[in-house]
């Protein structure tokens, strides 16, 4: 796919990074419901306490790599998603595949922890939608469970399509125990589906330099040269940070 459409490609500008979020108060981090406009849908989420300390409650609060993400879907041509099969891993509070629903794809949303996770699927993708925007229809989405070290969890999600054209992740390597397991869980599933084509699209934050590199460095090992990052002015212009890196990563069979 490309790695941006031409409505917004190459154009640079240059924000203060007012859009993040790591400047509120715990009460709207944690506590409030999150607003956010997706292809001209409003998506409300709804957010739950994280104990930094408890690598299991990380996916209750909405991360700014999960914004970048989203907005950077939303600028790829606008039948890229469209009656695609998306697998979400470490989904959290769902925001991520949410927005690929209503960007037209058909969803599986994984995380070892579902609850917010359904209830925002719930909230936002109705089970039976006639809604569309510009022509195009909104997609389905289904919650399950998945936690990265369980192989029967792994085949069971890796069962519920015929296939997988994407795999969607945001902010997966907070921790170094979870980047390992992250990166053996995304090659289970890049590498069992030979065809069709299926690539991983992930945003990634440097939270902490060293952990980032280190993800970098694993994720290398296996994939090397079939991981292209998206240059920094094919993001969106506002929701887009330094910090914050977006990558193709396809399997290691396939040429990009």
């Amino acid at each position: 796919p490309p790695l941006a459409s031409s409505g917004l490609a190459g154009l640079v500008v240059m924000g203060d990074e007012s859009w993040r979020r790591n400047d509120l108060s715990d009460k709207q981090r944690y506590e409030e419901t999150f607003p956010f406009r997706v292809c001209g849908h409003d998506i409300i989420i709804r957010q739950g306490k994280v104990d930094i300390s408890d690598c299991n409650t990380l996916g209750r609060t909405i991360w700014d790599s999960s914004m970048v993400l989203i907005k950077y879907l939303e600028m790829l041509p606008r039948d890229t998603l469209h009656r695609k099969n998306v697998l979400c891993l470490g989904s959290g509070t769902g925001m991520d595949g949410i927005a690929a629903a209503k960007l037209g794809a058909d969803v599986v949303l994984t995380d070892i922890s579902t609850e917010i996770l359904q209830a925002n699927v719930d909230a936002n993708v109705p089970v039976a939608s006639t809604e569309k925007t510009e022509g195009y229809r909104q997609g389905a989405a289904t919650v399950m469970m998945l936690d990265w070290a369980d192989m029967q969890q792994r085949k069971d999600v890796r069962e519920a399509r015929p296939h997988y054209d994407y795999i969607l992740a945001s902010d997966c390597a907070y921790y170094h125990h979870l980047s390992e397991l992250f990166v053996s869980c995304l090659s289970f599933f890049l590498q069992s589906q030979l065809s069709p084509p299926i690539c991983a699209i992930l945003a990634m934050e440097e939270h902490n330099q060293h952990v980032y590199e280190s993800f970098l460095c694993l994720l290398t090992e296996k994939y090397g040269h079939a991981i292209k990052e998206v240059p920094f002015d094919l993001l969106h212009p506002t929701y887009r940070s330094r910090k914050i890196h977006v990558l193709y990563v396809y399997p290691s069979n396939v040429s990009s």
